[in-house]
């Protein structure tokens, strides 16, 4: 099997999204597409990085000191009110996190969705790329895209 590096269309976020085995992988995939953050960011989240600013919910994205991004840097997302009352519904685990699942069951969720639907070409990490590819075409600027995503130059 070979693996490429591309984004989804809409017609396959979709799909994916419509074939997830559950809630809970709907949710996550939703919530990698529509910020373009890392599976380690998404497991590792929790209540307090979730704030509203006047009419906008942020998400800060791991942390100082956390091994979930490349370089540790925070980074804070916007979400659309209606994925974030889907977050805020879920009960934290005992360390405080809204996803405690282990990675290897969230990679189970995607590449039993993915094979459902007829992506046998993608990997978890393209929904990062759908992120970026679906913000630039709907007007993003370049530069607020590589913010989001945590990229210090334009050539990753």
């Amino acid at each position: 099997m070979s693996f490429k590096r591309r984004s989804l269309t809409k017609d396959e976020v979709r799909r994916l999204l419509e074939a997830a085995p559950n809630e809970t992988a709907r949710l996550m995939f939703e919530i990698y597409v529509r910020t373009g953050a890392r599976r380690g960011e998404v497991l590792s989240m929790t209540r307090d990085r979730i704030i509203k600013v006047g009419e906008q919910w942020r998400v800060t994205l791991s942390g100082k000191g956390s091994r979930h991004t490349k370089g540790a840097k925070d980074r804070v997302v916007v979400l659309p009110s209606p994925v974030v009352d889907r977050i805020l519904a879920r009960t934290a685990d005992n360390r405080g996190r809204l996803f405690p699942y282990s990675p290897r069951t969230v990679d189970w969720w995607f590449t039993e969705t993915r094979r459902k639907v007829g992506l046998n070409d993608v990997t978890l990490h393209c929904l990062r790329h759908t992120f970026a590819s679906l913000a630039l075409a709907a007007g993003a600027r370049l530069t607020a895209v590589q913010q989001a995503m945590g990229h210090s130059n334009l050539s990753t």
